[in-house]
């Protein structure tokens, strides 16, 4: 499929009938690699989910059957398999970078589940080794596609909010979780898993000279030993950017709040709510300290304030970035994220994880502990 804008906001065309078929595999079939990748591929006429492997038998026997496709009893067969130019790898991160060089040596293209690997200096080492290899070695970071992002974006592009100043990106739940992510030995943390998304979104919207400045890294309602919420402090040139994730609120913030010198875009159900004005009207101010107060605070001003709606949209994020891998991978079209924004998120999140402020917050509200 292909996104433009009409004006009013984003829609959807049909994509061009593909030049060529890419056949892909996939290794690791749990939420992500079932749902975030063999489902897509399965719809995509560009792609064909040749195989899939999964170190539970059951369930890779399971999926090819859901998708008939073959299933690999061992991922050295799917790598080798002459018929895959593509090896999607969505396993637990701690796993990443040895399967990733496998495929690579096997000369196959590798998107890789976010986070991309256990650190920057792993990813360094994946990268050089397809820049070696001659093939594609990615990051599967398909939030980037995600509508309210898009949305935001046509706001940004447009300048009506002016240089834009301050950020708070709220990503409210009360969810609790026991799977692999709460287990740091394993690359889980709500900081790999979702603060890896978010910090994309930051790197995308307002460039990669990100800086850290502080925050927390809290384990509030999970057990394991990895964080399950984390508020961040960063700053991107004048532009001051705040993240919460936390799994144990009861009564979320709007996800999006952005404020610029000029207008205000604020999310609300699948729209962003747009006000702004014409920086003309504020004219110019002189400093008075002479004049006596009339009991008001500030001037009496008619901005004659600009008011809409930017609708979010509804389609699913991740065809969209299988329709960007594929222009990359066919036409040469811009990969979907660059090697240089992964690196930076890598960087910015063992930055934040070696950072003296840290705080691991672990109250006994749940029983047990690491299965």
């Amino acid at each position: 499929m292909i996104v433009h804008s009409n004006g009013k906001g984003l829609v959807l065309e049909p994509a061009r009938k593909p030049r060529a078929v890419i056949g892909a595999g996939v290794i690791g079939l749990g939420r992500s690699g079932e749902f975030f990748h063999c489902r897509p591929i399965e719809d995509a006429a560009a792609f064909n989910l040749v195989g899939v492997h999964d170190a539970l038998p059951d369930v890779s026997a399971r999926v090819a059957s859901k998708y008939e496709c073959r299933n690999f009893k061992d991922h050295r067969d799917l790598i080798s398999c002459p018929d895959i130019d593509l090896v999607i790898v969505a396993v637990p991160t701690n796993a990443h970078y040895d399967l990733a060089l496998d495929a690579i040596a096997a000369g196959k293209n590798v998107l890789i589940e976010k986070p991309f690997a256990r650190s920057s200096a792993e990813a360094e080492e994946m990268f050089a080794a397809g820049k070696r290899a001659g093939v594609f070695v990615g990051a599967f970071h398909n939030r980037r596609f995600d509508p309210d992002v898009r949305a935001l974006k046509e706001v940004l592009d447009s300048g009506v909010l002016g240089p834009v100043l301050k950020v708070s990106i709220h990503l409210h739940s009360y969810t609790r979780r026991k799977d692999w992510q709460t287990r740091r030995e394993m690359g889980g943390g709500a900081l790999s898993n979702w603060g890896a998304h978010a910090l994309d979104w930051c790197l995308h919207l307002f460039g990669r000279d990100i800086t850290f400045l502080h925050g927390r890294l809290l384990q509030v309602l999970n057990p394991g030993d990895a964080e399950d919420s984390f508020i961040l402090t960063l700053e991107a040139g004048e532009t001051a950017i705040e993240i919460e994730y936390l799994n144990f609120v009861a009564k979320p913030l709007p996800k999006w709040h952005v404020v610029g010198k000029f207008g205000t875009a604020i999310s609300k159900g699948k729209t962003f709510q747009v006000r702004y004005c014409d920086p003309s009207l504020l004219g110019s101010l002189k400093v008075d300290t002479g004049s006596a107060s009339d009991g008001t605070y500030g001037i009496n001003e008619d901005l004659r304030w600009t008011e809409r709606e930017v609708p979010w949209g509804h389609w699913d994020n991740c065809p969209l970035y299988l329709e960007s891998l594929y222009g990359h991978l066919t036409d040469g079209a811009p990969v979907p994220v660059s090697p240089e924004e992964v690196l930076a998120e890598l960087r910015l999140m063992e930055k934040i994880r070696t950072s003296p402020v840290r705080s691991f917050h672990s109250p006994d509200v749940h029983a047990g502990g690491v299965a």
